[in-house]
């Protein structure tokens, strides 16, 4: 009798933590996930092949920042470029890049640790590379 009420026990203390994980979605589901335009026209979204591309040939200047969400400076940065997002100039497009998965796109742009920003042109051809900017007007004193 015993092992079943510990079976019961254990299938609700599951059950409440898969409902729980839904009810808050993942880490990703709660970034910024589309590439929509701010109030100013600029835009803070999360990586994306193609919508970068886009942006480049749509002639903004597109900003990639190296994210890792097991570091504290990263997370400090990405909710304060949240928080400003409404800032980001018409032609500037900030894209939030996970570090850890995105080895291809490190390794492509010698990105040597996470909290790395790099502006593209088109074709992805590295303008500028710069490191621990954690404010919005910090980040864009940087873009060219």
């Amino acid at each position: 009798m015993s092992k079943i009420v510990a079976i019961i026990i254990l299938g609700v203390i599951i059950a409440a933590g898969i409902g729980y994980a839904a009810s808050v979605g993942s880490p990703t589901d709660r970034m910024v996930a589309d590439i929509s335009p701010n109030s100013t026209g600029g835009a803070y979204a999360d990586y994306s092949d193609s919508l970068v591309q886009q942006m480049l040939a749509d002639g903004k200047r597109v900003v990639l920042f190296f994210h890792a969400a097991w570091c504290p400076t990263c997370n400090l940065a990405d909710r304060r470029i949240q928080e400003a997002a409404h800032q980001i100039p018409s032609d500037v497009a900030i894209f939030k890049v996970d570090y850890d998965r995105e080895k291809s796109l490190v390794d492509a742009y010698g990105v040597l640790y996470q909290h790395t920003f790099v502006q593209l042109t088109e074709g992805g051809t590295l303008v500028t590379k710069f490191q621990g900017s954690s404010t919005l007007p910090a980040i864009l004193a940087n873009i060219q």
